[in-house]
C-alpha cells in the first residue's frame, strides 16, 4: 500500500468516525419524529372520525325520537277511530304532512295488513283491500306482537320486502312498531 493510499484510508476512517455517529443520530431522530407525526396524524384522524360518528349518532337519535313520538301519536289517534275508512283518512293526512314515511300500515294481531297507505306518484295512496298482505312471518311483526302497550320497536336497517321479494329499486328501511291499544292491532 502506498503512503497516499494509506493517508486516504486514514482520512476516510477519520471522516467516518467524526460524521457517521451524528448522521446516524440525525437519521434515528428523524425516523422517530416521522413515526411520532404519523401517530399524531392517526390519533387526530381517529378523534375526527369519533366526533363525526358522535354527531351522526346524535342526529339519528333525535330523528328516531321524533319517529317514536309520531307512531305513539298515531296509536293514540287510532284509539278514537272505529272504522277502516277513518283509519285510512288518518294515515293519508298524516303522511301528507310527514313525507319521510314511505308506508304506514295497520296490521292486526294475526299479522294481516288491515290498512296500508304509501307514497305512489308523489302522493299518499291507500292500497285496495285485495293488495293487502299477510306480514305475520316478518320479524318486525313478530317483535311488535310481543310489545307491551306503550312500547315502540325500531328494527335494524334492512331492505323493504313486498310479496316475499326485496323491493326494487332498493329501499333501505327502518320499521317502527307499536301497539294501538287493547284490541292488539299494530301499525
Amino acid at each position: 500500500m502506498t503512503p497516499g493510499t494509506q493517508h486516504g484510508k486514514t482520512l476516510l476512517l477519520y471522516f467516518l468516525a467524526i460524521w457517521l455517529p451524528p448522521a446516524l443520530l440525525i437519521a434515528i431522530v428523524t425516523a422517530l419524529l416521522v413515526n411520532d407525526q404519523r401517530k399524531q396524524a392517526m390519533h387526530a384522524a381517529v378523534m375526527e372520525q369519533q366526533a363525526e360518528v358522535q354527531t351522526a349518532e346524535k342526529i339519528l337519535s333525535e330523528r328516531l325520537s321524533g319517529v317514536q313520538t309520531d307512531i305513539v301519536y298515531l296509536a293514540d289517534q287510532l284509539q278514537q277511530l272505529d272504522s277502516i275508512p277513518q283509519t285510512t283518512g288518518l294515515f293519508d293526512t298524516f303522511q301528507r304532512h310527514h313525507r319521510q314515511y314511505y308506508q304506514i300500515r295497520l296490521i292486526d294481531a294475526a299479522g294481516q295488513e288491515r290498512v296500508r297507505v304509501e307514497w305512489r306518484e308523489d302522493r299518499p295512496q291507500a292500497l285496495p283491500r285485495q293488495a293487502l298482505q299477510d306480514k305475520s312471518y316478518r320479524y318486525y311483526v313478530q317483535q311488535g306482537l310481543q310489545l307491551p302497550l306503550g312500547s315502540v320497536y325500531l328494527s335494524p336497517f334492512d331492505l323493504n320486502v313486498e310479496h316475499g321479494q326485496v323491493e326494487t329499486p332498493l329501499r333501505p328501511t327502518i320499521r317502527v312498531v307499536t301497539s294501538t291499544g287493547s284490541n292488539h292491532r299494530r301499525c
